[in-house]
């Protein structure tokens, strides 16, 4: 058996930490070479992260305007729409980008995937149906994350991702685009039971170890 992690990314919430005791136990090897960062200073700054300096590794991020600090939570919100809409655009012309929010909490995702969703419909992104699916009213166009293995019935899996591509709201069924790198499979057509969405915003444990 060969385990690889790092006992410092996602430590445990409550009892746990048998990752870190066999690292120290039996030993490990490392990998001590960043690839994913292509800038030095971003390199440093994750390594000031790792050494438990967030206050600096804070202060380089905002030297290099990758923080963006206002004076209230609906400020904020507004400039991370703005931001997230500009670059929205430009992967509209770029079908290998994507772009993501990132929040703490469910409770902010869905905030935050809700005035996504609100920002392409008043831009005529969206489609005019709509399709309740729990707490979420689905569109033409909307981004979803599959919430469910569905892989005999569908071809999805539990974290699968995808654009929706037709909806019948009386037959209460919806028909998806799954991304490439998230199933590189034929487009489904299933029941609004498996979909979670939307799909713009997630939870930064969520997106752990996605590029």
């Amino acid at each position: 058996m060969v385990l690889v992690g790092d006992d410092r990314q996602l430590a445990p919430i409550d009892a746990g930490g048998g990752f870190r005791s066999l690292r120290l136990c039996l030993g490990a090897s490392e990998l001590t070479e960043n690839r994913r960062q292509h800038q030095a200073w971003e390199r440093e700054a994750l390594d000031l992260v790792r050494s438990g300096l967030v206050d600096e590794a804070v202060a380089a991020y905002r030297a290099h305007d990758r923080v963006v600090v206002a004076d209230s939570k609906p400020a904020a919100t507004l400039a991370l729409l703005q931001d997230w809409w500009a670059a929205y655009e430009r992967a509209e012309c770029d079908p290998a980008e994507e772009v993501v929010v990132l929040a703490a909490r469910r409770t902010e995702v869905d905030r935050l995937n809700t005035a996504c969703q609100e920002l392409l419909a008043a831009r005529g992104r969206l489609g005019a149906e709509r399709l309740q699916v729990e707490d979420h009213h689905l569109a033409v166009g909307d981004r979803v994350v599959c919430g469910k293995n569905a892989i005999a019935e569908l071809g999805v899996a539990n974290g699968s991702r995808g654009v929706v591509t037709a909806l019948d709201a009386q037959a209460r069924s919806l028909r998806i685009r799954l991304d490439a790198a998230t199933a590189g499979r034929s487009p489904f057509a299933g029941t609004p039971s498996r979909p979670r969405a939307p799909g713009r915003a997630r939870t930064s444990a969520g997106t752990s170890g996605s590029r």
